[in-house]
């Protein structure tokens, strides 16, 4: 979660492996399961340990962290478990859930239990494109490095103007 491993391209890159014949997807799908597990497990432990202060932590670079922390908790409490299972597919979300999961006292193994669905959901669908789309990704590759320097500076453009603001308040 906090290190920059493009995971989605590794996906899409397995599943256009299996696709041609090059890799097992099983074998692929199981070790994205197992990586996302245990990363989760980790900041499960850290919001059973560390409750509200962890999610402090995470929220730390928000405009209001209270709010921020106030306004996940909420959502998780009203949706449930069921949050785990779609989690991933949600930046942001992704990574205070499995917190949220330990602070809210949810066991281990019903934590383990949907988090693993929501791991194989997110596995399976980048995976799945990867497969599908195998004798396309060149070009994809091709329109993602064009795509990749505008998104540079909209990135850029957008942390200093959310740094600028976290300054002036």
């Amino acid at each position: 979660m906090w290190l920059p491993v493009p995971a989605i391209l590794v996906l899409v890159a397995a599943g256009a492996l299996a696709g041609s014949g090059r890799m097992t997807l099983a074998v692929a799908l199981g070790f994205a399961i197992i990586a996302c597990l245990l990363a989760d497990m980790v900041w499960y432990e850290a919001g059973r340990r560390w409750g509200d202060r962890i999610l402090h932590f995470i929220y730390g670079l928000a405009l209001d962290p209270d709010a921020a922390a106030r306004w996940s908790k909420e959502m998780f409490v009203r949706h449930g478990l069921r949050t785990l299972a779609l989690a991933k597919f949600v930046v942001g979300l992704d990574a205070v859930t499995p917190s949220l999961a330990g602070l809210c006292g949810t066991s281990r193994l019903r934590f383990i239990a949907f988090d693993a669905v929501g791991a194989a959901l997110w596995s399976g669908a980048y995976a799945g494109l990867g497969y599908v789309f195998r004798k396309d990704l060149n070009h994809a590759a091709a329109y993602a490095v064009r795509l990749g320097t505008v998104w540079l500076v909209v990135v850029f453009v957008s942390v200093a103007i959310y740094v600028g603001r976290k300054l002036v308040r």
